[in-house]
């Protein structure tokens, strides 16, 4: 492998203002990639040191190379910058708060290779340190679907999707020809932009749930940039779902569009044939129930809501809200009383 992508493989980490977690994913990479590449270390305007100890850290390496700014131009523009300073075959993009594991890139380039149709862009699992999942590929643009899901393996498949988390992304150098991160956002939903340009453009995303890189998530967007990204990627894709998207985003698609719309039926029935389709249908049940119950048919939300509630790696949050509901409902069912949800 390593002799046959040899000086094909460029590793992008965008830091800034993360010099601990800098240092740690550093170490991962450098322990954990036999893969032959080069290194490109992007410092967004950083104060904290990062500067004086990535000179030091490239002195001492032949493949690595930084890009400085004197100020956060944000994590799209640094990867664009550095896509066009540093042409590669393939690209490996890492946020500045990962820890790889062994071999995650020969793994991610294997994936590349052997699966058919060939995708343009690979993803994987991120999990928190206390091994919680932070995302398995993504639900459209919104969310990782996983999220907050105690990790027992349940997202190690792999799948041909719509998009994956731009925190750990292996992408074929060519797309870039064709797209750029969008970099009016910043630093919030860049990720999801590009997956979803390139699906437009007929590109496919593989995720390759049997990796898991560790994550951080040191959050730095403020809550008024991310309303403003939210708004932006709202106008601008809306609930997108492409002609040769696979049933379980289109059904993912088809039950959001409906719970946005408050169409209990229609989401009942979508709910249904997410049941057959999600390997990991955490939040099905969840809405099943809320159908139910605004239908008025508060005994079979009660059953789906306690089926929800037996699966073991359920979110705590999504826990408490069920085991609320579930109270709602033994009530609503005692008064013969419609509940709110």
């Amino acid at each position: 492998m390593a002799n046959r992508i040899s000086g094909e493989v460029a590793v992008i980490v965008v830091t800034h203002n993360a010099l601990a977690s800098l240092k740690q994913c550093l170490a991962s990479i450098q322990h954990n990639t036999r893969v032959i590449h080069r290194l490109i270390v992007v410092d967004n305007g950083s104060k904290d040191g990062t500067g004086r100890f990535l000179c030091r850290y490239v002195g001492k390496r032949n493949n690595a190379h930084v890009i400085g700014f004197s100020r956060n131009i944000g994590k799209a523009a640094a990867l664009n910058a550095a896509v066009r300073q540093f042409p590669s075959a393939w690209y490996a993009l890492l946020d500045d708060d990962t820890e790889v594991p062994e071999a995650w890139l020969a793994r991610l380039l294997k994936a590349a290779a052997y699966v058919h149709p060939k995708p343009d862009i690979v993803g994987c699992r991120t999990v928190y340190p206390d091994g919680r999942i932070c995302g398995a590929e993504m639900f459209s643009w919104r969310a990782a679907h996983g999220r907050e899901e105690k990790d027992l393996g349940q997202r190690s498949y792999t799948r041909l999707c719509d998009g994956v988390t731009g925190t750990c992304m292996l992408v074929r150098g060519k797309l870039f020809g064709a797209i750029r991160f969008k970099e009016a956002l910043h630093q919030q939903y860049e990720d999801g932009d590009f997956c979803l340009q390139a699906r437009r453009r007929g590109a496919r995303i593989l995720y390759c749930g049997s990796i898991a890189v560790r994550h951080k998530r040191l959050f730095r967007t403020n809550d008024a940039e991310l309303s403003r990204n939210y708004a932006l990627m709202t106008r601008k894709w809306g609930n997108p779902i492409f002609s040769d998207s696979f049933a379980l985003d289109q059904a993912y698609a088809l039950a959001w569009k409906c719970l946005r719309a408050r169409q209990w039926r229609d989401l009942l029935h979508a709910c249904r044939w997410l049941e057959t389709l999600d390997p990991a249908p955490t939040y099905v049940y969840w809405w099943r129930a809320i159908s139910l119950s605004r239908l008025g048919r508060h005994r079979e939300a009660l059953l789906s809501q306690e089926r929800a509630l037996n699966i073991d790696y359920l979110p705590r949050l999504l826990r408490i809200r069920l085991e609320l509901a579930r109270e709602q409902e033994i009530q609503a069912l005692g008064k013969g009383a419609p509940t709110t949800l």
